[in-house]
């Protein structure tokens, strides 16, 4: 099982967790700590999506997972979102060298419809965008060691 520490800040300023019983240990274990300030109400959820692959090119994916935690009323979350998941069917978990995390935001549109959105200056989402002058970090990736 490899078990990594990532850091996810995604600190800025826009105007019950679901979990599942686990059987097994999953190859994957991904702790990310995540800070989010003044999210407009139209974000319904948060979601913290990694995947593992064979390289840094994104040649060969290893294995993918994701989780999503219903954003609290007040615009404000900050704590550990843990991403559990194994190698896809077929795959070596230790062929994994590279991983690639980053932040998306369930947004619920005016017309009722469900958009999901990476978090970014360059969201096609208004309710993703960081506010100007914040600090932000939406994604991160690095070496599996």
């Amino acid at each position: 099982m490899h078990n990594i520490l990532i850091v996810l800040f995604a600190l800025f300023m826009i105007g019950g967790v679901g979990t599942s019983k686990i059987s097994k240990a999953e190859d994957f274990n991904f702790t990310v700590p995540v800070q989010l300030y003044n999210i407009t109400s139209e974000v319904s959820a948060l979601i913290v999506d990694c995947g593992t692959n064979r390289d840094q090119n994104f040649s060969e994916a290893i294995g993918h997972g994701l989780t999503s935690i219903p954003m609290p009323d007040n615009g404000n979350y900050s704590g550990n979102v843990v991403v559990r998941f194994n190698a896809k069917s077929g795959k070596d978990p230790n062929d994994a060298t590279f991983y690639h995390c980053y932040l998306r935001f369930e947004i619920q549109l005016e017309s009722g419809a469900i958009a999901y959105a990476p978090v970014g200056p360059n969201s096609t989402e208004n309710a993703a965008q960081p506010k100007p002058g914040s600090v932000f970090v939406g994604e991160v990736s690095g070496n599996i060691q």
